[in-house]
């Protein structure tokens, strides 16, 4: 995604989130350094103002500059303050534009704020990437991005959604400039394996079970999956290994106990816990697996959320098993990327893994093939150039 040469155009994105200098915060900072090297291939000088958990500091990447500001021993202090530090740092470089990143109401009106005090009237947008549900996450944050989204962002009148939802959801409040992108990735950067592993039918999955912050709200429901195994015949669930990683054993099993407190895990699959992997080993490990697994409520989390996990496993050739929840259904197919499961409930899920436990290797293999086309057709950052550079133009006129 090279530039075709420079417009002058500076672009900021205001990035409430620590920068990634050791691969933790993926999914964040894929998403926004993605979206940075696409408008930076249009032509725009790009700058993403970032947390930072140690100094200030200013370095380069290959879509332009990230400048951070730093906060206590790395821990977010008051949003206001920090919206104050990002808001000093965009109004010196007196930007053309302004993207607002996972940053909410009270980093939003002192960006206004400063902006308007210095005279600078810059084009501004969201990137509309979580709509949180009550009660996942704090109250005062729950707050912060609801009169965000349902109030402010509207007004900026340019939305880059990553879902339909978000879509219609701004079109009815009124925002002019709508680009429909998915979480994207470079899927060259994915070496899939298009043959199924030997061994144990392996499910795998990669993250974090429960919101930040949160210890009574699940986000992602691998345990559903392991008590639905518990249904099997031994025969069949001796061969299943489930596999977990970015998630301790102590973790899952506490959740395991609060959601099917009845439950014993020894009656369901095998479970193995590789702990927290980032980059090419959590892609091997990704790789290795016969199928990913992707849990979800129908929450409003789910329905406008566009998953990382879903595009990644697609494009490493790894067939997913899910049920639907917002545009997922765009992209998975039963039995073509993967199987569908009617809900997130153990009694569908087993459904669903009957269906798949009767498939073919030459089925399985045909699901790796079509897993991997599935990314490069509707998750490889390159197909977005086109759409991202005619929001720009639109935003900037």
């Amino acid at each position: 995604m090279n530039a075709s040469g420079r417009n002058g155009r500076r672009i900021g994105f205001i990035f409430y989130g620590y920068y990634d200098s050791a691969g933790i915060n993926t999914a964040a900072w894929t998403r926004v350094t993605t979206l940075a090297r696409l408008f930076s291939s249009n032509g725009a000088d790009c700058h993403i103002l970032a947390l930072s958990k140690h100094s200030a500091e200013e370095f380069a990447f290959d879509g332009g500059l990230v400048h951070t500001v730093s906060t206590t021993r790395g821990r977010l202090p008051n949003p206001f303050a920090i919206g104050m530090r990002l808001a000093r740092k965009a109004a010196a470089l007196n930007l053309d534009a302004v993207l607002f990143v996972s940053a909410f109401t009270r980093v939003v009106l002192p960006v206004w704020a400063v902006l308007r005090r210095r005279k600078q009237r810059p084009a501004q947008g969201v990137v509309a990437n979580d709509w949180y549900t009550r009660g996942t996450t704090r109250l005062s944050t729950w707050l912060d991005s609801e009169i965000a989204w349902r109030y402010l962002y509207p007004r900026t009148g340019n939305v880059l959604a990553t879902s339909q939802a978000f879509v219609a959801a701004f079109r009815q409040r009124g925002a002019r400039n709508i680009a429909l992108v998915p979480s994207v990735i470079d899927v060259a950067g994915y070496t899939p394996q298009l043959t199924p592993p030997n061994g144990s039918m392996t499910f795998s999955y990669a993250g974090n079970l429960k919101f930040p912050g949160r210890k009574h709200y699940q986000k992602d429901l691998v345990a559903n999956f392991h008590v639905a195994t518990a249904m099997l015949p031994d025969a069949e669930r001796s061969g299943i290994r489930l596999k977990i990683m970015g998630t301790s054993q102590e973790d899952y099993l506490a959740t395991l106990a609060k959601l099917f407190p009845d439950f014993d895990p020894a009656t369901g699959c095998e479970v193995q816990y590789t702990g927290f992997l980032t980059g090419q080993r959590l892609q091997d490990e990704i790789r290795a697996s016969h199928f990913s697994i992707l849990f979800r409520p129908d929450l409003p989390y789910a329905r406008f959320g566009s998953s990382y996990k879903f595009c990644e496993s697609m494009a490493l050739g790894v067939p997913v098993f899910a049920n639907l929840t917002g545009d997922m259904g765009l992209y998975l197919t039963d039995g073509v990327e993967g199987v569908v499961s009617v809900d997130e409930s153990p009694d569908m899920i087993l459904a669903g893994l009957r269906r798949l436990l009767a498939l073919s290797p030459y089925q399985v293999g045909q699901m790796r093939l079509d897993a991997r086309r599935r990314a490069e057709e509707s998750f490889d950052a390159a197909r977005y150039r086109q759409t991202v550079g005619e929001f720009m133009s639109s935003m900037l006129t």
